[in-house]
């Protein structure tokens, strides 16, 4: 009874995936395979096409990436190494999966810094794999905003007059800024998910505005309450004893009326002026100095410091929007990782390839 049972209803299995196959929305056996054909021909010429994108892409990265490196033969050195090799194939792999060709000229950046260090540490070889990778998930505005943080920390330009740091600051952060800082914060998630940032109780955001990173940190000697007329005579007449020449050493403050202040990007630049200068000074020319020093007054007020800052920075559109966009709240407190640091200096370095900047090597460290 059991087996007339499973045969009847083997007998109606078999009959109900004849009638789906005759029914299948009212085709016939032959339509459904000639709609399967159709579908097949789609297909194939989907995968021939995404073939022929996946060539193009290839063959516009090498025409980038060609010429940069048979420009400098010690960067054909770097295909001997064997992370070096992977790094490329991961960049093809990138550069198939992207249709910005903002990403193959990254892409290419990528590569040519890594060729330039012959000795990457293990730190740096897997942040830049990890980097390579990241290629084409993030959106440009993404990796400008991790570019105009990384600038915040990392560019320091090598001058002693402010005028001449600030046009050059200027015009590291105008190509990345001029598209429009985001106002939200979905750059946060995209880049912490890509490992590119982690957030913290630490790191840039606890800096209350980009003026305080700019002045405080990295240019202290020039936002200072400096000298009055009175204390630069003194001070100028103490340089001169010390060194004839060395009076000029001090100028007129920079945005303080009828004041003045030592000349270099703060105090310890100063000395090492003198120092190169005259490399051997007595104990009592030392002391000179640090009188000198001294007579170079500091505010006591962390906001008026601040606000000297603020009112300098306003006169640089590129600056002053970045100085905005930090104050209006859209910073967390945030480290940038060595993943990170290599997407921003190759982003850097793809518009701005001409401009000296901090080795990948030296940012990463060992």
């Amino acid at each position: 009874m059991a087996q007339k049972k499973q045969n009847q209803n083997s007998s109606e299995n078999s009959t109900a995936i004849q009638a789906g196959r005759d029914i299948h929305y009212g085709l016939s056996a032959s339509e459904v395979q000639e709609m399967l054909r159709q579908h097949e021909e789609k297909l194939n010429t989907k995968y021939a096409l995404a073939d022929t994108k996946a060539t193009s892409q290839l063959g516009k990265l090498y025409d980038l990436l060609t010429p940069l490196l048979l420009s400098d033969p010690s960067f054909v050195e770097a295909y001997s190494q064997p992370d070096f090799i992977a790094n490329t194939r991961e960049a093809q792999e990138s550069a198939i999966r992207s249709d910005d060709v903002n990403d193959l000229e990254l892409l290419s950046s990528m590569l040519i810094q890594r060729a330039k260090v012959s000795d990457p540490t293990p730190r740096h070889k897997m942040a830049t794999r990890r980097a390579i990778k990241v290629v084409g998930q993030l959106s440009q505005k993404d990796l400008d905003t991790l570019t105009v943080l990384w600038l915040g920390l990392n560019m320091t330009p090598a001058a002693n007059r402010l005028d001449a740091i600030l046009t050059h600051t200027e015009g590291y952060f105008a190509p990345f800024v001029e598209s429009g800082l985001q106002a939200s914060k979905t750059w946060i998630s995209d880049l912490q998910i890509t490992d590119c940032i982690t957030v913290g109780s630490a790191g840039i955001g606890h800096l209350k505005g980009f003026s305080e990173l700019f002045g405080q940190n990295k240019y202290p000697g020039f936002f200072c309450i400096g000298m009055s007329v009175e204390e630069c005579a003194t001070a100028k007449n103490m340089l001169k004893k010390v060194k004839p020449g060395f009076e000029n050493l001090i100028e007129t403050h920079h945005f303080e009326d009828n004041r003045f202040k030592l000349f270099g990007t703060n105090e310890h630049n100063f000395r090492e002026i003198i120092s190169k200068n005259k490399p051997k000074l007595t104990k009592l020319q030392h002391e000179k100095i640090e009188e000198v020093v001294k007579l170079n007054n500091y505010s006591t007020m962390m906001k008026d410091y601040n606000k000297q800052v603020e009112d300098v920075l306003s006169k640089y559109p590129s600056l002053n929007a970045t100085s905005a966009w930090w104050r209006s709240g859209v910073l967390p407190v945030i480290d940038i990782t060595p993943v990170g640091m290599v997407l921003a200096h190759s982003n850097f370095k793809r518009l701005l390839p001409k401009v000296n900047a901090p080795s990948l090597a030296d940012l990463i460290g060992s």
